[in-house]
């Protein structure tokens, strides 16, 4: 199994002040951060790796035509003049391309400064001197990967924001690749013992639950300990009912979100007491041996945290397996199967090439001798993964009108045997 830094690091810690007289007014607290350098990417396992929802795609055009990769470029620098937005150019000669990136500002395009790039490649790690409207800057290191699609790169962070309060530590993470450390609900956060989570208002730090604010640039955060909430307890694995019989089945994080917090649960941490008030199960990373799921929220996966209560969600398996078809007439496209399970809740394999997926298509048909429905498979093939780690669609071309069926078997170490299976009526254009 690749070494990474655990989600639960036991190392990092963070102090809290104490608790306040009544009536009084609850003080704010600075803490100054320094840089942590990743030796990769998914050094810290952390929700935007997984979740193209929180990714930070870029379009650079294979013509050469110049754009702003949209990092922080505030203020002006030391000659009066605005500072310079961050620009990159990709372009495509015949079977080579290459990429440059403008990191020092000077817009002059220098052999030095170019890379050539591969399909699927990661470029970088690039060090950008980012510029905030709160008068800070500082060194923003990320890296470039080429998605497989022209012109197409991810934008991923390769650093932390790393604070130490009276010895102790905190972690933070811009996990959506913009270059800002403010963005609740998107950046990640690392505290003590506890699983990574998204960014939020609210925090635990000890047993007490604080208000966290933090600055754009990651380099200041502020924290005061929060008095006078109703609390109910989340026992967040009490219903959940595994997809199989799976002994060392890990969760190294489940994020439950609400209005103010979003607060991390695992295998060990699998009850604590949140302010009441409605909250969604966002989120989730489930290991076995050495495939890995991420869960994303679904359709019903709110629940309701009432003062002095206890909530159990429902959530796991059996795990069900849908399938989006789309029919032209001429072919018969099948798209990535999805997996839901009990709580609507969505399983999300973060590497395809680990367990290959076919997609079998049935001609189907009337056995009237015995009265039966039939079928006869007329097509076979598997689904390709592409350099973003998604299922490219597979399709099938039909000449024939008829009814036909498609299934898609998934067998996973973490979600069992999954089958998922669609039936098309299919009318043939000429």
């Amino acid at each position: 199994m690749r070494s990474r830094i655990a989600i639960g690091c036991a190392w990092l810690l963070f102090a809290f002040a104490g608790p306040l007289a009544a009536g009084e007014e609850t003080p704010w607290e600075k803490f100054s951060g320094e840089d942590a350098r990743f030796a990769k990417v998914d050094q810290i396992l952390t929700p935007g790796l997984f979740d193209a929802d929180l990714q930070r795609v870029v379009i650079l055009p294979p013509d050469g035509t110049k754009v702003d990769l949209g990092l922080p470029h505030d203020g002006v620098g030391k000659d009066g003049k605005p500072r310079p937005a961050l620009f990159a150019t990709y372009r495509v000669a015949g079977r080579q391309a290459a990429l440059w990136v403008d990191l020092d500002g000077d817009g002059q395009q220098e052999p030095s400064e170019f890379a050539p790039v591969a399909e699927g490649q990661e470029l970088g790690p690039f060090v950008y001197q980012a510029s905030y409207e709160d008068g800070t800057s500082g060194p923003y290191l990320f890296k470039l990967q080429h998605l497989g699609e022209a012109g197409k790169f991810r934008l991923t962070r390769c650093q932390a924001k790393q604070f130490k309060v009276k010895g102790q530590v905190l972690l933070l993470c811009d996990d959506n690749g913009n270059g800002r450390y403010d963005d609740l609900g998107k950046d990640a956060l690392l505290i003590q013992d506890q699983p990574v989570t998204l960014l939020s208002r609210q925090i635990y730090l000890g047993e007490q639950l604080h208000e966290l604010l933090v600055h754009p640039a990651g380099q200041t955060i502020e924290v005061r300990p929060l008095a006078n909430l109703e609390f109910g307890e989340v026992d967040l694995l009490h219903l959940f009912k595994s997809p199989q019989k799976s002994e060392n089945l890990r969760f190294l994080t489940l994020i439950v979100q609400g209005k103010d917090g979003a607060f991390p649960f695992d295998g060990r941490l699998r009850t604590r007491k949140l302010p009441v008030g409605a909250y969604d199960l966002v989120f989730g990373l489930l290991e076995r041996s050495n495939e890995l799921v991420m869960l994303k929220r679904g359709e019903r996966t709110s629940f309701v945290v009432e003062s002095a209560k206890v909530a159990t969600p429902a959530w796991g398996g059996p795990v069900l397996g849908v399938l989006e078809v789309e029919n032209d007439g001429k072919a018969l496209k099948v798209n990535a199967p999805k997996f839901l399970g009990q709580g609507s809740e969505q399983y999300i394999p973060t590497d395809w090439a680990k367990i290959p997926v076919r997609a079998q298509l049935y001609f189907m048909w009337y056995d009237k001798l015995y009265k039966a429905e039939r079928s006869d498979i007329s097509g076979n093939k598997p689904f390709d993964v592409l350099p973003n780690g998604r299922l490219a669609p597979v399709a099938f071309e039909i000449k024939t009108s008829n009814e036909y069926k498609v299934v898609v078997e998934y067998k996973s170490g973490v979600l069992g045997a999954v089958k998922a299976e669609q039936r098309v009526n299919f009318i043939a254009r000429q």
